[in-house]
C-alpha cells in the first residue's frame, strides 16, 4: 500500500495556526487500496513526526506544490522510470504513425550508456534506416548482430554524432547528446518534443492536485496495474507550446518528402 499526501493550511486561531493529528482515508480499488493522509501546515512548516507517524514508512506521492525532498523520513515515490516509459511509448507511437505515409524515416537513436537497448526492435520495426549512437559500441554491435541473424537487417551503430545531420528524427531518451535542434528531436528537454503530467489523460481516481504520472506510476510499479503500462501522451510539449500527435507526425513526413 502507498499514501497520498495532502497538505491543507492551518486555520488560524489565538496564538496562531497548529498542527494536529493528521486525517487519514482508506481508499479501496479492487486489488488494492492506498491511503490520503492529509495534514495542516503551520506557517507553511510540516510536523514530520505526526507525518511519518501517519505514512509508517510507506511510498508515498504528494501534493504538486509541497516542497519535501526524500529525506529518509519520507520516502517519494520516484517515478523517473515510468514517465520515460510512457514517453518512449508517446514517441513509439509517433514514429510508426508516420511510417505509414510509406517514406523512409531516418531516425538517430542516441543511448550513450545502453540503457534503451529495448527500443531496438520496435525502432527497427518502423523504419529499415536506423542509427544507434552510444559510446558502448561492442555491446550494441551484438544487439544488431543478433538483429541482422534474426531478420536480415540491422542498424548502423556508431559513437559519432555528426550522424544526425542524414536522419530525420532525433531520438535520445535521456537527452544526452549533442542534439541538433534544426530537426524533429524527441528529448526531455524544453526546447525538444517531451511530455509532461498534463500531456496524458486524466487518470481514474487521481486524487487533486497529485501528479497524474506519478499516480498512475505508483499504480503500475507497485500494485500492478498492468493496463497503465501502455499509457501514451494525447499531445506532447516543445518550448512550453502544446502540440497534438497529428501535427507532430505531419512535421516528420514534412521533413522527409
Amino acid at each position: 500500500m502507498f499514501c497520498v499526501l495532502l497538505v491543507e493550511e492551518g486555520k488560524r486561531r489565538r496564538g496562531g495556526a497548529t498542527f494536529r493529528k493528521p486525517k487519514i482515508k482508506r481508499v479501496n480499488c479492487g486489488d488494492f487500496g492506498y491511503e490520503i493522509i492529509s495534514v495542516r501546515a503551520k506557517r507553511n512548516r510540516l510536523n514530520y513526526d505526526k507525518i511519518c507517524a501517519a505514512i509508517k514508512g510507506r511510498p508515498t506521492i504528494k501534493q504538486v506544490d509541497i516542497n519535501i525532498t526524500d529525506n529518509g523520513l519520507i520516502h517519494l515515490f520516484d517515478a523517473t522510470r515510468y514517465r520515460q516509459h510512457i514517453e518512449i511509448n508517446t514517441i513509439l507511437s509517433i514514429l510508426a504513425k508516420a511510417s505509414e505515409y510509406k517514406r523512409i524515416i531516418s531516425i538517430a537513436f542516441v543511448d550513450l550508456d545502453c540503457r534503451f537497448c529495448g527500443c531496438l526492435e520496435p525502432l527497427m520495426n518502423i523504419s529499415r534506416e536506423v542509427y544507434i549512437i552510444t559510446s558502448e559500441i561492442e555491446q550494441y554491435n551484438e544487439y544488431a548482430n543478433e538483429y541482422f541473424s534474426l531478420f536480415g537487417i540491422a542498424p548502423i551503430v556508431t559513437n559519432g554524432a555528426d550522424i544526425q545531420s542524414k536522419c530525420s528524427v532525433i531520438f535520445s531518451p535521456e537527452g544526452k547528446g549533442i542534439l541538433p535542434l534544426d530537426k524533429v528531436v524527441f528529448a526531455p528537454k524544453n526546447e525538444c518534443y517531451h511530455i509532461d503530467d498534463d500531456c496524458i489523460s486524466t487518470i481514474n481516481g487521481c486524487p487533486e492536485k497529485i501528479d497524474k504520472i506519478e499516480f498512475a506510476g505508483v499504480l503500475f510499479e507497485l500494485c500492478n496495474v498492468e493496463r497503465l503500462g501502455n499509457i501514451k501522451g494525447d499531445y506532447m510539449k516543445r518550448n512550453g507550446v502544446k502540440e497534438d500527435i497529428k501535427s507532430i507526425v505531419e512535421r516528420i513526413c514534412l521533413d522527409i518528402i
